[in-house]
């Protein structure tokens, strides 16, 4: 072989690794985490497994119950991988930076189902975000849905929202 071929050689080579290293790049930069779940490393066994896109409040405003309970919710799994029951709390947290304005948890309603059937009583979000504690021995399936309270005053107005869901 030739210096000139050899040399075209070189450059065929490099621009190739160049395109496979770009492309995978590129694909890395664009999946799509779930940033819905923080784990909490003392519990291994028990995941979490999204089912829906998440809840999206934008330019909410103030809504009855009845109403809220009827709009779209955020449906997940909880999966446990051993054969025992296992205790977890689901908890939201505030995944927004300092620098705005934040809703108050008081502002906000939530149900949660669980195999379509009502967990607990409609709340307002209490201040330390837990929403519930339940045993899963295979896997449960919930759904969440959150609306803006009805009771909600000037307060809430120009506030931001920004939680993700944690398994503790």
């Amino acid at each position: 072989m030739d210096k000139e071929t050899r040399f075209h050689l070189f450059r065929i080579c490099f621009v190739l690794l160049f395109l496979i290293i770009g492309t995978f790049i590129w694909h890395y930069k664009n999946i799509n985490y779930a940033n819905a779940l923080v784990i909490d490393d003392t519990i291994p066994e028990i995941y979490f497994n999204e089912l829906s896109s998440g809840i999206n409040l934008t330019n909410a405003y103030p809504t009855t119950d009845e109403i809220g309970t009827k709009k779209e919710g955020y449906i997940f799994q909880i999966v446990n991988t051993t054969n025992q029951n296992k205790k977890f709390t689901i908890v939201l947290e505030d995944i927004l930076d300092d620098r705005y304005p934040k809703l108050d948890y008081k502002f906000i309603r939530y149900q949660i189902l669980k195999d379509n059937i009502p967990l607990q009583e409609i709340q307002n979000l209490s201040s330390n975000g837990i929403l519930f504690t339940d045993e899963v021995t295979e896997y449960n399936t919930y759904e969440m849905k959150l609306w803006l309270d009805i009771n909600s005053t000037n307060e809430a107005m120009g506030k931001i929202f920004r939680v993700k869901l944690a398994l503790k």
